[in-house]
């Protein structure tokens, strides 16, 4: 399986694959392939099919164009590898994958729900039941993959900041969509919009065990410690400073994630170790402080209190981003949940 970065950059190379697998999913990686398909003159046709594989109906995407454009990328995203596809299934696929040609038209199975960590023997096709599914690429980037795709986002707009103001994002472990935005406005805004959205003081480094000092750290960590008046607090401070709410989301969202994961008795993919093994001890440690709530087992811990915050936060996201609201008022009241 290869990494995502190889299939961007054959891609910007104009060098398709006539059939390509994606496995896993990321939400900047599926935005940045469509721009990219929509610059390359693509017509994206594009299908969930569920936990199926293709139909009979479907066969029709891979035989009409657009009046506009030329180039067709069918892409059939589905929950279901394409070896447990139905004998139906296959056959609809082998007749589409005979039609590409990885230029006027290229075939994309994507398998999202994809558990790229645990892939068992008895998933394997035998050799008579192969599928063509053409080159198999990661659509996740790893821990470690960071800082490239990082560097992509900086490039993309001239490259502007320096190596100490990426290694400043990266200590602040976002996902990719977060860091990407975090580069578009300090790109635009400079190191006197760095110093208050980001914390970035030019000259000084921040070593990540000593984050906790970021106020918006801080914040994150009163709700792993159930402490809303800390938060509350925190909070107050990031305000005055004039920080943009909608990173602070997806800072707090990052932990949450983990958070979710473990309490569902889940492993976090993808993770930070030193994060993971931070919210794993913060939830072994963590004492209720106030009397417990239907919600709450037998010893009154909130058992699905990381979903729950997550679930909130999920909405105050989409508030933000899509109607004009008290966003002060929204983070405080998100805060007091954390108990």
């Amino acid at each position: 399986m290869l990494a995502p970065d190889k299939l961007f950059e054959s891609a910007h190379a104009g060098k398709w694959p006539r059939v390509l697998n994606l496995q896993g999913n990321d939400d900047f990686l599926r935005r940045e392939l469509r721009d990219l398909l929509k610059a390359q003159g693509f017509d994206v046709q594009f299908k969930d099919m569920k936990r199926k594989g293709p139909e009979s109906v479907d066969e029709d995407l891979s035989c009409s164009t657009s009046l506009f454009q030329s180039r067709s990328f069918v892409w059939l995203e589905t929950q279901a590898q394409p070896e447990r596809w139905s004998e139906e299934s296959r056959r609809v696929w082998a007749r589409m994958v005979e039609r590409a040609d990885g230029e006027n038209l290229v075939l994309c199975v994507h398998v999202s729900n994809a558990d790229l960590e645990k892939k068992t023997s008895s998933a394997k096709p035998t050799k008579k039941d192969v599928t063509e599914v053409g080159a198999v690429f990661r659509f996740e980037v790893l821990e470690g993959e960071k800082a490239t795709w990082l560097s992509r986002m900086n490039r993309k707009r001239g490259a502007k900041l320096g190596k100490p103001e990426l290694e400043h994002l990266l200590g602040l472990d976002l996902d990719l969509m977060n860091l990407d935005q975090l580069v578009e406005l300090w790109t635009l805004g400079g190191d006197t919009w760095a110093r208050i959205g980001v914390s970035y003081v030019p000259g000084e480094r921040q070593a990540r065990e000593q984050s906790v000092a970021n106020p918006a750290y801080a914040w994150v960590d009163s709700f792993l410690e159930g402490n809303p008046e800390k938060g509350v607090k925190m909070l107050g401070r990031l305000i005055s400073d004039g920080q943009d709410p909608l990173p602070l989301i997806g800072l707090l969202s990052k932990t949450l994630r983990i958070w979710a994961t473990l309490e569902a008795g889940g492993t976090p993919r993808g993770e930070a170790p030193f994060l993971v093994d931070k919210v794993r001890r913060a939830l072994s440690s963590y004492r209720p402080t106030k009397n417990p709530s239907s919600a709450r087992g037998q010893r009154g811990v909130d058992t699905n209190r990381g979903a729950r915050i997550l679930q909130a936060a999920a909405q105050v996201d989409v508030w933000l981003k899509s109607r004009p609201v008290d966003a002060e008022g929204l983070l405080v009241r998100l805060t007091t949940l954390s108990v």
